[in-house]
């Protein structure tokens, strides 16, 4: 009986911190506090001229998103501290962005790496709609709850990097 209940106890820890389909209000209940080296949260809306964005799917627009945009050299990664445990969306990019010089592409997460490290990819369909960038670059989006003190450094393309999406509490952006 005792290992019955430890197994259950390991099934509903595993439950608990997963996501099954877009369950968005458990994103917007729970949403971590997180830093990006060298971006800054900003609201998530579309918006005109160079690094804005063109689309922006109606689940995150009514949420009130914020996305973390570069505000100094990122050099095409994001590089992530958990100040505070809860759901982290990652929106990444995998068109063609130049060659491979500089080693930089052996260090890329591909949707595969994503998933095997515990991210679900959302979809269109469960977001209401694409998150596309003015320069007309649609993004892959995936979503993970993240324990407190955990640092990812994540690469998907050379110039372009992976943009933090946060949807927060009271739908303000912080």
């Amino acid at each position: 009986m005792k290992k019955l209940l430890t197994c259950f106890a390991a099934f509903a820890l595993i439950h608990a911190t997963t996501l099954r389909g877009a369950d968005l209000d458990a994103l917007q209940k729970f949403p971590a506090i997180v830093g990006v080296l060298n971006m800054k949260p900003v609201t998530l809306q579309v918006g005109e001229g160079k690094d804005t964005w063109s689309r922006v799917p109606d689940q995150l627009t009514n949420r009130k998103a914020i996305i973390f945009k570069p505000d100094g050299g990122v050099n095409g990664v994001a590089d992530i501290t958990v100040v505070e445990e809860g759901w982290v969306l990652i929106a990444v990019n995998y068109d063609y962005q130049g060659n491979s010089g500089g080693d930089w592409d052996k260090e890329i997460w591909t949707a595969r790496n994503f998933k095997s490290k515990g991210w679900t990819q959302l979809s269109a369909k469960e977001l209401g709609g694409e998150l596309v960038k003015s320069d007309g670059r649609a993004q892959t989006i995936f979503a993970k709850r993240l324990k407190k003190g955990t640092k990812e450094r994540i690469r998907c393309n050379k110039y372009d990097p992976p943009f933090v999406i946060i949807l927060d509490k009271a739908g303000k952006p912080i």
